[in-house]
């Protein structure tokens, strides 16, 4: 589960009244924030001396907004393309070359999903009179 954050200036306030002689529970409860969070808010200021979320790591994206937009313009036309298709016309605009698998996650993440209509399974009437015969 994520871990939820309190805010810098509940941050402030924790801390401000921890400093003044007030135990952690009472903070907690008079704050209405969990035990545990003002308990890290205290360690976060001891250890960086800053009340903000430290930023957090990972991959970066390899879309980057403008890239995603040209994306997003790709795929509104009429004419429809599969992902293969949308890559080479992505790559082409881009500096940067990306992958299909790549358009089609961040096609999904824009929310844009393939759904092929099923085909109905009925005759006309005229192939009904033709099978009959």
């Amino acid at each position: 589960m994520e871990k939820k954050s309190i805010g810098e200036y509940k941050c402030v306030q924790a801390v401000a009244l921890y400093d003044a002689g007030f135990t952690i529970s009472s903070v907690a409860r008079q704050l209405n924030i969990s035990w545990i969070c003002f308990k890290n808010a205290i360690i976060r200021h001891r250890n960086h001396g800053t009340f903000k979320d430290p930023s957090r790591t990972g991959r970066p994206l390899k879309l980057r907004p403008r890239t995603a937009h040209h994306l997003k313009r790709l795929v509104h036309g009429k004419n429809r393309a599969n992902a293969n298709i949308i890559t080479q016309k992505l790559n082409g605009l881009s500096i940067i070359h990306v992958s299909s698998r790549t358009v089609r996650r961040h096609l999904h993440k824009m929310e844009y999903t393939y759904s092929a209509q099923i085909k109905k399974s009925y005759l006309k009437k005229i192939h009904k009179m033709k099978r009959i015969a």
